[in-house]
């Protein structure tokens, strides 16, 4: 991910975002599937 480390400003706060996001709706995903 080489492209990931050289992003503008406010590009990396971006993609921490949307990983985080990415990571929540995973955990989620994982318990909803088992209940």
């Amino acid at each position: 991910m080489s492209c990931c480390n050289k992003a503008p400003k406010g590009g990396a706060s971006l993609g921490l975002l949307l990983k985080l996001i990415a990571a929540i709706f995973v955990v989620l995903l994982i318990a909803s599937y088992w209940q």
